[in-house]
């Protein structure tokens, strides 16, 4: 049939899509030498030593090369410390991580801590979210939003942050953009005396609650201030408009998705809500957890990463649909109750669910406890329909 047609062609492109990525698990405790050169006791130290081959030739020894990862990392702990050289991207989520060595791509971090030393050195662009962020080493670009950044280091190009706090005595190769509470340069001397350390080679763009006042020879470029401004809800009625008519254009189209693919998961997830609502706020519970649990164990394996990619977009697709789920479902109690049969009713009784959602999603408070609810029990529905009916099936 069509449809089942459908369903395997769509399975076999989420896989090619998600084995053709190239994933790789990098461990501290099994980085391995490049080249390993030969310990003897002539040869124990790291200076180079000279041997005579039979032909009277003189050859020299290597000292022993850097360990090295000549692949992506990704590294999860509670400390993580990497000091031997990622030739790839490095994917970091820890408690406490430190870079005392050269990361060849790109440093993606989410920590509490995050410290780059001075031998440490990323060759692109470093993202970071973490409470403190300390940069003695060298970066390319640097993105960052965390509550204190500190850099004594060199940034050599542009440098995007948010903060409350930033304290800069290091060197920006470019532009600086930073929306920060605080912003300081000058350093305290032992003598008591203050300097400033702190260049920015391009222009200095800047958000805070009020001017500063920058020492001089500090910014070599325009400096632009922006005065910060307390958070106010500044959408238009306009606005409003066109996210109720997104969310219902959302519903709707998975509803007709639906009939098309699923008829039975348009037809009968009405009486999950009425009667087997705890089944489906279990669900809703463990799905995540299963998911996340499973993704995270396939990351470590290295083996089947590749698979754990698809763990993570079935989360993300499940997630999206769970309000629209929980609406058609709405929508099929309210029309079973009202006996409401016919297709263009059922379609009113439809968008009229759906605003009614968004409406009380604007509640708040009550609206965010709202949207919690019943997206866990949206995202219940669906798997409750997908694995038990179809295990009745076969």
């Amino acid at each position: 049939m069509l449809k089942n047609k459908l369903k395997i062609i769509a399975l076999l492109t989420l896989i090619v899509l998600a084995l053709t990525i190239p994933i790789v698990r990098a461990e501290n405790e099994q980085v391995e030498p490049i080249s390993e050169a030969p310990t003897t006791e002539e040869n124990s130290t790291a200076t180079p030593t000279s041997e005579t081959t039979p032909e009277g030739e003189t050859t020299s020894e290597l000292p022993e090369e850097p360990n090295m990862k000549s692949s992506d990392a990704y590294l999860l702990g509670d400390t993580v410390t990497v000091d031997y050289i990622i030739d790839g991207n490095a994917f970091i989520f820890a408690d406490t991580v430190v870079i005392d060595s050269q990361i060849g791509g790109n440093l993606f971090v989410c920590a509490k801590e995050v410290t780059i030393k001075e031998n440490g050195f990323v060759v692109n662009s470093f993202f970071g979210f973490a409470e403190k962020i300390n940069i003695s080493g060298v970066i390319c670009d640097f993105y960052a939003a965390a509550k204190e950044v500190n850099i004594s280091g060199y940034i050599y190009r542009d440098m995007r942050a948010g903060a409350e706090t930033l304290n800069l005595s290091g060197i920006i190769g470019r532009d600086a953009f930073v929306e920060a509470d605080n912003i300081n340069f000058s350093t305290s001397n032992e003598d008591g005396s203050i300097t400033s350390t702190a260049m920015i080679n391009g222009n200095f763009n800047y958000t805070a609650n009020e001017e500063i006042t920058i020492p001089e020879n500090v910014v070599h470029g325009n400096v632009e201030f922006n005065k910060s401004t307390p958070y106010t809800n500044d959408k238009s009625i306009g606005d409003y408009i066109l996210n109720l008519g997104s969310f219902v254009f959302t519903v709707v189209a998975i509803w007709l998705l639906a009939l098309w693919l699923a008829p039975k998961f348009v037809k009968n997830p009405y009486n999950i809500l009425s009667k087997k609502v705890l089944p489906a706020i279990g669900y809703g519970f463990l799905t995540p957890i299963v998911l996340i649990f499973a993704f995270v164990t396939l990351l470590i394996i290295g083996v089947t990463a590749g698979v754990s990619l698809i763990a993570l977009m079935l989360f993300i697709a499940l997630v999206a649909i769970s309000p629209s789920s929980f609406v058609i479902t709405a929508n099929g109690l309210v029309c079973s109750k009202l006996k409401i049969e016919k297709p263009i009713q059922s379609f009113g009784i439809l968008i009229a669910c759906a605003v009614a959602y968004w409406l009380i999603g604007l509640i708040p408070v009550v609206g965010t406890i709202f949207s919690l609810a019943a997206g866990i029990i949206g995202l219940g529905i669906v798997v409750y329909n997908i694995l038990p009916l179809k295990s009745k099936a076969d």
